[in-house]
Parts: structure tokens; C-alpha cells; sequence
């Protein structure tokens, strides 16, 4: 993890029903963020996700989770399609809410956010493409790994909306 020239730190967290990204961005010079480390998780480790949050508990300011918003069916989905991403969407609600809880147990600040809302926040589209935020994160954090997945890059633009909006600087 790069440390060099970072002030306060934001853990933030893509979860899904099987992995969960997550993301640690610090605020760099000028305002802009840091890029300081990312990874991948299973959803069902929580003994992996628990670490990150007991090691937070002692170096990040704030905490940001995305919460699923709704369930937006494709046209012309079958009725089985639509059961199975209600699954799905439930599922990473579950894992949402409990690293949000856990992270509120050991002490910090946690900051919910909607994909909508910090999208909008990181390149004012609340549906923008992965493109658009890749864009956004390359202008207002440095340091950030040329090949991440997209899971990734929405922790790392997550993280980002979380430390302006819980106090720091927007560039």
C-alpha cells in the first residue's frame, strides 16, 4: 500500500452477493485523493471483511458503503430473470448492511451511499459507465493501478465521494 503524502484515509466498500471490492483512498495534495490500496473479497468471509474494518477501526477516518437503491429490470426480462437479480439485489443488501454495522460497532463513521449518489457525486451522472468513472478517478486520484475491474474502480470513486462528503476537500 502507498502511504507517501496522504492525510486523512476512507475505506470504502462494493459489495456484491459473492465478492466484494473494497478500497482505501487518502487525501492527497491540492485536494485530490490518493490512491493507497484495493482488493477483493468474498462475501462469506466475513472474517476477511472484519479485518479491514478492525484495521480501519485504528487508521481510516470515515467509512463508505454502497447500498443497493432498486431493482432496475432489463426490457424484456422473464419473470424468473426478475427473481433471480431481486436475489441478488437482497443479497448484497445483506453483506452492505453488515459491513456498515460492524464498521459502526468498532467506532467509525460509515456513510451509506446509493451507486446513484456517489456517481453523481464523482462525474454528475447518477448512471454513469464504467468509461465515465475510470475517467473521473484518472482526474482526481493519483497513484490509481493502470488495470483494475470495474468492481474496483467503483470501491476507489466510492471511497473518493466518501472522503469529500464526510469533511475533506472536493479538488
Amino acid at each position: 500500500m502507498n502511504w507517501t503524502n496522504v492525510g486523512r484515509l476512507a475505506l470504502a466498500w462494493d459489495p456484491g452477493p459473492t465478492r466484494s471490492a473494497w478500497a482505501i483512498v487518502g487525501e492527497g495534495p491540492g485536494g485530490l485523493g490518493s490512491y493507497v490500496g484495493s482488493g477483493v473479497v468474498l462475501s462469506a468471509d466475513v472474517d476477511g471483511w472484519r479485518g479491514r474494518l478492525a484495521w480501519a477501526a485504528e487508521s481510516v477516518a470515515v467509512v463508505g458503503v454502497e447500498v443497493p437503491e432498486a431493482l432496475h429490470p432489463r426490457a424484456g426480462a422473464s419473470l424468473g430473470n426478475l427473481f433471480a437479480r431481486s436475489r441478488q439485489l437482497l443479497a448484497t443488501a445483506r453483506v452492505a448492511a453488515t459491513i456498515a454495522a460492524e464498521g459502526r460497532v468498532k467506532g467509525l463513521q460509515v456513510l451509506e451511499l446509493s451507486a446513484g449518489k456517489w456517481r453523481h457525486a464523482l462525474t454528475g451522472r447518477n448512471n454513469a459507465s464504467g468509461e465515465r468513472i475510470r475517467g473521473a478517478i484518472g482526474l482526481y486520484c493519483a497513484g490509481v493501478p493502470g488495470r483494475t475491474n470495474e468492481h474496483t474502480r467503483d470501491a476507489i470513486g466510492l471511497g473518493l465521494v466518501t472522503l469529500w462528503w464526510s469533511g475533506g476537500r472536493r479538488p
